[in-house]
């Protein structure tokens, strides 16, 4: 079986790639785990100057796996939101800086993972969107404090309160995104721009990123649980599994046709 999260070198630079294409790099369980592991192994590395998160096939990733969360009880929901929040942790505890690099899709998780990540390039095409406000659930994995200090309060509640679809245009006026490539062209440019931050010092840079984070950190603990809390009950409503199951019929429709 193939792997779910495929780990490449190029000289300094890792590579992280979410292998699940069938299903636009939608994150199951199993998924979650094995995106930690390898962000975890990849941070143990003293070789890895910069690392790059990507999707495989045309999509950086749409979220949770929406035909997986709407077959889950409490339990299993909580345990889902554990593993997002692990893969935002990890990602900030990465002693060297993460750039996402966004084509396609960007959308509720999955943005929040790129919002995680010290950087962002997305292809001209991508979109972003929070479709959470549309299925009765909430955000989850940290973006009450990432998102207002990346792109400001106002933008914040306007992508995550609408649930409205944005551009790439859109994404680098906010400062959601640091630059635009052409379109395919995402990994390319955050491969180089990894490789400019990997011929810099590397303990300058590690210590860098180290005191830029340190000042978000307690903020950012507070937002996780709160976010937990509220999203488990929020889950709780039955209205909101329905809310899943429609989306997920809508899907299927549209790939009928």
């Amino acid at each position: 079986m193939a792997s779910l999260v495929r780990v490449d070198r190029q000289g300094a630079v890792a590579i992280v790639t979410i292998n699940r294409p069938e299903v636009r790099n939608a994150l199951s369980p199993p998924a979650l785990a094995e995106l930690r592991a390898a962000l975890e192994f990849v941070g143990r590395n003293p070789a890895v100057a910069a690392v790059v998160l990507a999707g495989e096939g045309g999509t950086f990733t749409t979220g949770d796996d929406l035909t997986q969360t709407a077959a889950m009880d409490e339990a299993g929901f909580a345990a889902m939101i554990g593993g997002f929040q692990s893969i935002t942790t990890a990602l900030r505890a990465m002693p060297m800086p993460v750039i996402a690099a966004i084509e396609g899709y960007a959308v509720g998780g999955g943005l929040e993972i790129a919002a995680a990540c010290d950087l962002r390039v997305c292809a001209e095409d991508t979109v972003f969107f929070c479709p959470e406000v549309h299925l009765g659930l909430l955000l989850s994995n940290g973006s009450s404090s990432l998102l207002p200090r990346l792109i400001g309060s106002g933008r914040t509640r306007e992508l995550v309160l609408t649930g409205r679809r944005f551009d790439a245009a859109w994404a680098e006026r906010a400062g959601l995104v640091n630059r635009v490539a052409a379109r395919g062209g995402a990994l390319a440019e955050a491969l180089a721009m990894a490789e400019e931050i990997a011929a810099n010092q590397a303990g300058a840079v590690r210590t860098t990123k180290r005191l830029l984070n340190r000042v978000e950190e307690d903020e950012l603990e507070a937002a996780l649980g709160a976010e937990t809390g509220a999203a488990l009950e929020a889950f709780s409503d039955p209205a909101v599994v329905a809310a899943l199951k429609a989306e997920l019929e809508r899907w299927a429709a549209r790939r009928r046709r």
